[in-house]
């Protein structure tokens, strides 16, 4: 299986899941499965999503989606995100 993990800082953890939760049909039309949404332990607003994607061209057109760029930018994601695409090994 592959995988999307997507690191970032946003400016306030509710207002960015608010907003997360409402992007559901992106995912969906990119099929994008979120596996885990995970906090940082001393930085509540340093957000890791790990996702499962079918193929790495699936990943690679959601990450330059518009769509992603306009809901990231409306959750408030704080400067460039450190974006890796894995797989199980």
């Amino acid at each position: 299986m592959k995988h999307l993990v997507v690191n970032h800082k946003v400016t306030d953890y509710n207002a960015w899941r608010k907003e997360f939760d409402k992007d559901e049909s992106v995912r969906t039309k990119y099929q994008v499965k979120v596996e885990s949404v995970l906090r940082d332990r001393k930085d509540p607003n340093q957000i890791t999503v790990v996702a499962g994607v079918p193929d790495y061209e699936s990943a690679d057109r959601f990450i330059q989606s518009p769509e992603l760029k306009q809901a990231m930018s409306k959750a408030g994601v704080v400067g460039v995100p450190e974006v890796q695409l894995c797989e199980d090994c």
